[in-house]
């Protein structure tokens, strides 16, 4: 009987810095979620091919900072860990330090986010316990520190609580392998592994570091880089045992506007050191493969498409920045986002909700009617990106706003003088380019997609008032559904 193959990315869509264990009978798998909160998205697979999203481990962060909107801040590259039954989730945020949240059921609810090590500078940690002892591995942010391309270790106690030394350096690798970044403990054949990329997200490649002990010394080799697939990267990823001494390797490929899409890849170990992925002629190296058969029998999860329709807060939507209250009511089965007051400027408003694009060519169709009290509110859709579009109704009138983040211009490209307060709007997109109808009537030329602040295109909905006491009315939601053409 032929196996069923798959064909790289595995996930077209952002999934950036994944980390994956195994987890009883299947698999679960994090990533990065930056200014986005709830964070971290958990997913669960049957197959290491196919994956359904569980919930968000992250509600939201304990800083008032947070409150408001700062791309590219937050949350960054992420570790899931099984130590004595537990689930351990240890994250960064540059500028605060290291968290730790918890979970004996990782499918239904996780502790309160613990604030393991206040400092900035350090990112992408990850433990493990080793000889009876618990360590940390990260690196360092050089935007916040001053310098990168290390990596070093500290020690906690069991339970990820108290942080018992100081950080050590134990691979400097700014000579041979610059911008070494987030490094994964791993254990193969009994030895001890520190798998990382280096070289910088868009050109880099993936190192193991055997170590003789957890302090080092270590042994740099390089197991995986672009050529000859030509899949650039390929960055950061994460190594899993799925059977007996049988290993793959996930990791992630930069794809602007559409993220930072997930790549599947298998693994030999060969002279004590993981080969990954294809063999490069005349190198003993390997390159990313582009179709593999599956490892595990084939296991498909139903996949949803349609929101607001069930009286609840869509999944795999998320703020861009910590909840704030009263942001939305239901009533009469309807989603309303409510027009708060909002000083800043209209892509970093607080009461806007964001999804991420879900391949290069899909259909987003929404239906929105304005409830406004007051001639100071308005709402819409946000398409954010370096350079965004803005769907803008205000005073019943539809506009739509060009927002390039390098000159803050805004140009007007069609407004509506119909006074309709029912709008019915799709997104189609065509390899990234994306072309807006409302009301069935086609209202621009296609403009392309662009990638945001270490994030892909995302598509959000978004109310405002743009004065104090002018903030009584809202944006209702219908159906929406956003598929893949």
């Amino acid at each position: 009987m032929k196996r069923s193959v798959y064909y790289n990315p595995i996930i077209n869509k952002d999934m950036s810095d994944p980390d994956v264990i195994k987890y009883k009978d299947g698999y679960l798998l994090i990533t990065s979620s930056f200014s986005f909160l709830p964070g971290i998205p958990l997913y669960y697979s049957l197959d290491l091919v196919n994956w359904k999203f569980v919930r968000y481990i992250v509600k939201k962060l304990p800083f008032k900072k947070y409150n408001r909107v700062h791309f590219g801040h937050c949350i960054w590259a992420p570790s899931i860990r099984v130590h004595n039954d537990i689930v351990y989730v240890v994250f960064p945020t540059p500028d605060e330090g290291i968290f730790v949240t918890y979970s004996k059921n990782p499918f239904s609810s996780w502790s309160k986010v613990h604030h393991l090590k206040s400092i900035s500078g350090y990112e992408d940690p990850c433990p493990i316990w080793y000889k009876n002892k618990t360590y940390v591995v990260h690196a360092y942010v050089k935007s916040r520190i001053g310098f990168n391309s290390k990596l070093a270790i500290f020690e906690t106690d069991e339970k990820l609580e108290n942080v018992l030394s100081e950080s050590k350096i134990v691979y400097d690798g700014s000579k041979d392998n610059p911008t070494i970044e987030g490094p994964k403990f791993n254990i193969i054949n009994d030895e001890l592994f520190i798998l990382a990329p280096a070289g910088g997200v868009e050109e880099g490649y993936q190192l193991a570091l055997k170590g003789e002990d957890i302090y080092g010394p270590y042994v740099a080799k390089r197991i995986l880089q672009s050529y000859p697939t030509l899949i650039n990267g390929p960055h950061q990823g994460s190594l899993v045992e799925y059977e007996k001494d049988k290993y793959v390797f996930f990791h992630f490929q930069d794809k602007g506007a559409l993220g930072r899409v997930l790549h599947l890849q298998p693994v030999k170990i060969e002279n004590g050191f993981p080969f990954v992925g294809d063999k490069i002629k005349d190198y003993d190296i390997g390159g990313p493969t582009l179709t593999h058969p599956y490892y595990l029998k084939k296991h498909v999860f139903k996949k949803n498409n349609t929101y607001f329709i069930d009286n609840k807060f869509p999944d795999t939507f998320t703020y861009a920045c910590n909840k704030i209250r009263s942001i939305y009511f239901i009533k009469d089965d309807i989603f309303n986002l409510n027009c708060l007051y909002e000083k800043d400027d209209i892509l970093l408003t607080r009461n806007a909700i964001y999804k991420d694009i879900i391949g290069p060519s899909f259909i987003f169709k929404t239906k929105i009617k304005t409830n406004f009290i007051n001639n100071e509110e308005e709402g819409g859709l946000i398409i954010l990106g370096k350079t965004s579009y803005v769907i803008k109704i205000i005073n019943n009138e539809l506009s739509v706003l060009k927002i390039d983040l390098d000159s803050l211009n805004e140009e007007i490209i069609y407004r509506d003088n119909s006074n309709k307060k029912v709008y019915n709007i799709t997104l189609s997109v065509n390899d990234l380019n994306c072309t807006i109808y409302v009301n069935n009537q086609k209202i621009n030329n296609p403009f392309i997609l662009t990638k945001g602040k270490w994030v892909g295109s995302k598509i959000g909905f978004y109310a405002r008032a743009n004065k104090k006491n002018q903030n009584k009315g809202s944006l209702k939601i219908y159906k929406t559904i956003i598929k893949k053409k």
